[in-house]
């Protein structure tokens, strides 16, 4: 029985140890998906207003530039800079500057 009531011991904490390393594996894993989503947008939101030439907070001048882009988008003859306006007006949409 004292063999038996070893064996039980060892076979639980291999079990809570395995579930502790389980959920903090999925903790760690759900935080950096967040962290990488987050940076990936701060990036986006970055290129426009870089390619849009205004400063840090000149929301108005990325206005502007997605306005102009969902012209030229509607004007454009191309098909590669089509879809080229048509990304840059959906990231527009997405962060509110249409």
């Amino acid at each position: 029985m004292d063999n038996w009531l070893k064996a039980l011991v060892a076979c639980a904490c291999v079990v809570v140890i395995s579930g502790g390393g389980y959920y903090a594996y999925s903790q760690y894993a759900e935080t950096r998906a967040r962290s990488l989503e987050q940076a990936r947008l701060e990036n986006v939101r970055d290129g426009l207003f870089r390619d849009a030439e205004a400063a840090k907070n000149d929301v108005e001048a990325v206005k502007k530039y997605c306005r102009a882009a969902q012209t030229s988008q509607t004007l454009s003859a191309l098909a590669d800079k089509r879809d080229l306006y048509r990304q840059i007006e959906e990231n527009c949409r997405y962060f509110g500057y249409l």
